[in-house]
């Protein structure tokens, strides 16, 4: 907008934000806290993808990242356990990829996630968070709105489904906020029940993990690399693989390749075709062109560069005269 600030960054802060930013003059967003960030961002979700980018999960990791930012600024000791770090590392890591921090900077988050899993001093805090000298106390405030042994950072499991795992970030009165399949989700005490217990850690053998981090990547496409690169016979042009990219990271994906005669408007089409294939979001085509290109098969021509699990067969021609009505001009 004409006044963008205003509008849109300093009008969705909350009342002692804004007090901050006046006091410290701040008129830029590098002036902003990471509380400030967060907030700005989500109030103004639908502008900003509009224009980026920007997977529509993550907009439930950045609420969940609102309540560890204000979570950690109060945090005790007693509250850290192993189980609530690598949870809320974990939506960390998610966020940068998201918005395409660098492999060196995710690496060393998931390399300190191996370092609290082998750290035996936060194992041993976490081991007495369990004692229970302190419900009494709870009782006699007349607050039994608590399940017995359930506290931020323990792991839950439904009433209802057991197979459905989470853990509790955050308490209000009778309602627990609990991530699950990181998605943050309202529970009432009577709806979850503390998970039994189970082996703590699992080991799993390389080849393994690497098949179990191939599926998830089959799973969820990301938005940064092409799954066909180099699946089609054709040589390596890298503008031609832009049309490929645009679709991919388009909330919307819909593109109109158009360009000068010879410069591979088919095969981008292709390249298209083929990375929606690998992606399973592809299942059929409809190729409509003039009758001259199919009386010379070539499109089918063309298309034998890009085959797979797609197979091109000629359906019918458009006739002239409806090309005309149509616009089309051969």
């Amino acid at each position: 907008t004409d006044d963008w600030w205003q509008d849109l960054v300093f009008n969705n802060l909350s009342p002692l934000q804004r007090e901050t930013v006046l006091r410290n003059d701040i008129h830029e967003i590098k002036g902003l806290d990471l509380a400030a960030l967060l907030r700005v961002l989500d109030r103004n979700w639908f502008v900003i993808t509009s224009t980026f980018f920007i997977n529509n999960k993550e907009r439930g990791n950045i609420r969940t990242m609102q309540e560890i930012r204000n979570t950690w600024a109060h945090i005790t000791p007693n509250d850290i356990s192993k189980a609530r770090v690598i949870d809320d590392v974990n939506v960390i890591i998610a966020l940068m990829q998201a918005f395409d921090a660098s492999m060196k900077d995710t690496r060393d988050m998931e390399n300190f996630i191996f370092d609290v899993e082998e750290d035996k001093d936060i194992h041993a805090a976490a081991a007495k968070e369990p004692v229970k000298e302190a419900a009494p106390v709870k009782e006699n405030n007349n607050s039994d709105d608590q399940p017995e042994g359930i506290a931020i950072g323990s792991i839950v499991v439904l009433v209802s489904d057991p197979s459905v795992i989470g853990a509790v970030i955050g308490v209000s009165g009778n309602k627990y906020s609990v991530l699950v399949n990181g998605k943050v989700q309202s529970y009432y005490k009577e709806q979850i029940q503390l998970q039994n217990a189970k082996e703590e850690h699992k080991y799993l053998s390389l080849p393994k993990v690497r098949s179990a981090l191939t599926a998830y990547q089959i799973h969820n496409p990301g938005s940064s690399n092409l799954y066909s690169l180099n699946s089609a016979r054709i040589d390596f042009v890298p503008y031609q693989f832009r049309p490929a990219l645009r679709m991919i990271q388009a909330d919307s994906p819909r593109v109109l390749v158009a360009d000068d005669v010879g410069v591979g408007k088919t095969i981008e089409a292709g390249l298209i075709l083929k990375e929606l294939e690998a992606r399973s979001s592809l299942t059929s085509v409809l190729v409509i062109c003039p009758r001259p290109l199919v009386a010379e098969r070539k499109w089918q021509l063309e298309m034998k560069r890009f085959e797979g699990n797609l197979i091109f067969r000629p359906l019918f021609y458009v006739p002239l005269d409806f090309q005309e009505k149509l616009g089309w001009y051969s």
